[in-house]
């Protein structure tokens, strides 16, 4: 009996390492996401307005562009500078990365856009997301003929997937592609694998003129380069997710139109309901335990929560109770080697034993 019970035992535990190596790869590769809050369905039935809180301000750069095709995204590298050309919420951020998609990642009032530009920024302590929907309905500006001038570059020289190529444009500036208008703020995961950390959303809308229109040849371009994406929007009601308008729009920065530009800006705060700086609140708890209690209760969520840490968690348990069974079985037949019953061989069974 007990060797039947350790081959199911065995192969019960090899199935489930099998299972977890499959889920370890699955994650890695980038095709599964766990647990996402982005991106989300956009539409004119916010939660509020954040005018302040949400204050983007921009001053671009010139850059090189060189592409890479990954499949079902265009990735464009972007030149930093010295001088973040980005100040969001009293944070400045440098471009880290741009992606387009194909059709759009987010969705408008439950529609999907021609496709996205999905603008990275990393402050070094917070990361920024600037989302704009691409549309061959949309209005046709210096960005889209920028847009079309890279599609153009990689269509001559028919890019291979993961192959770097340096395109001919010099000129490349997100000041031309951002659109001055209203858009919408949210918070949330990261919108494609591996879906992890805290982004910090500006996303604009097909619905109010927010787009960038591409001609029917450009897109048509891109479809053919990268393949359509099979990643869906969350119903953001249902995810408990809530996003803000700013009526306003982004700003430009100090010193646009050449001059030196001037670092001066109005940090803004949350305020609670009775007006009170909620920053100045959470330092405040810092510092008599209460906000400290509170960052490393919700930092051990986050761990606990890791797909990760579920699975090492999971292999450690199965692999104790397999080394507790194999001990168990040994003890059962160690004392039926040395006769007896199971219950004989135990102290208080020979004290029923011999009352017997």
């Amino acid at each position: 009996m007990y060797p039947v019970f350790f081959m199911i035992y065995r192969d019960i535990v090899c199935v489930y390492v099998c299972m977890v190596m499959y889920v370890i790869m699955y994650v890695d590769d980038g095709v599964c996401c766990l647990n996402p809050t982005a991106p989300i369905n956009i539409h004119s039935d916010s939660n509020g307005s954040c005018d302040l809180k949400c204050k983007y301000s921009f001053k671009y750069n010139d850059s090189h562009v060189q592409v890479t095709n990954k499949g079902d995204y265009l990735s464009l590298s972007y030149e930093q500078t010295s001088v973040p050309p980005v100040i969001y919420n009293a944070k400045k951020y440098q471009v880290e990365e741009i992606r387009v998609y194909q059709p759009s990642l987010h969705h408008y009032s439950g529609v999907k856009a021609d496709a996205e530009m999905v603008v990275v920024h990393n402050s070094g302590t917070s990361k920024l997301i600037v989302s704009i929907p691409i549309s061959s309905s949309g209005p046709q500006t210096s960005g889209s003929q920028l847009i079309r001038n890279v599609l153009s570059s990689m269509d001559k020289t028919n890019v291979e997937t993961n192959v770097p190529v340096q395109t001919n444009v010099t000129n490349f500036n997100l000041n031309k592609i951002v659109p001055m208008k209203p858009f919408y703020s949210y918070k949330g995961s990261l919108p494609y694998p591996p879906c992890n950390g805290i982004y910090d959303y500006v996303v604009f809308s097909q619905d109010n003129g927010g787009s960038i229109g591409l001609d029917a040849v450009s897109m048509s371009i891109l479809k053919s380069t990268i393949v359509e994406h099979t990643r869906n929007a969350l119903d953001n009601k249902e995810a408990g997710i809530e996003f803000f308008y700013n009526s306003n729009g982004p700003t430009t920065r100090i010193g646009m139109g050449g001059g030196e530009e001037d670092d001066i800006y109005i940090e803004c705060h949350p305020t609670g309901e009775d007006g009170e700086i909620l920053v100045e609140k959470n330092k405040r708890e810092m510092v008599d335990g209460k906000g400290l209690v509170n960052v490393l209760s919700k930092d051990a969520k986050a761990i606990w929560n890791s797909p990760y840490i579920q699975v090492i968690i999971g292999v450690v348990l199965m692999v104790a109770i397999f080394f507790l069974a194999k001990m168990t079985m040994g003890f059962l037949t160690s004392m039926s080697s040395n006769g007896g019953s199971f219950l004989s061989n135990l102290s208080f069974g020979r004290k029923i034993i011999s009352s017997t």
